[in-house]
């Protein structure tokens, strides 16, 4: 699993600061970990609706709380 992590983070940079997270799900459980992670209660997503992916987003974001 390191292995595989360490080459991730090969592809993405060059910098040793970063490490990559392996995520078990669909497209939709990493997009809802990412903003519920990475949105503070405090912020505010742009989510731009223009289909079903976006609504999902603004779904999540809703269900989460998080100003749209």
């Amino acid at each position: 699993m390191q292995a595989i992590r360490s080459e991730l983070c090969k592809l993405a940079t060059s910098s040793t600061e970063y490490t990559a997270t392996l995520m078990q799900g669909s497209g939709t459980s990493s997009v809802e970990s990412a903003i519920g992670t990475l949105i503070p209660n405090s912020g505010k997503l742009l989510v731009i609706n223009n289909g079903a992916y976006g609504a999902r987003i603004l779904e999540i974001a809703q269900y989460l709380n998080i100003a749209c």
